[in-house]
């Protein structure tokens, strides 16, 4: 079982690695700074699992966040 809530899942193609499976809502801004607000991108779990792993506790500029998604491909 997946460690996503399923009701959040869609399906498509990931932008990030383009497997086609169920995509999960990334939230370019990270939710306990931004309150969900901001941009969004649906990428699937394996992805999104990595692209969390590179962004700190502490808040950090947006341009900062924007880059992380560069970096895989987004």
């Amino acid at each position: 079982m997946s460690t996503m809530q399923r009701k959040e899942w869609k399906f498509g193609r990931c932008p990030c690695c383009k497997n086609e499976e169920y995509l999960t809502v990334h939230h370019e801004w990270p939710q306990r700074h931004f309150k969900g607000e901001g941009p969004q991108v649906l990428i699937c779990e394996t992805c999104h699992v990595e692209i969390e792993k590179d962004i700190p506790e502490k808040i950090m500029s947006l341009e900062f966040y924007e880059l992380i998604l560069v970096k895989f491909g987004v």
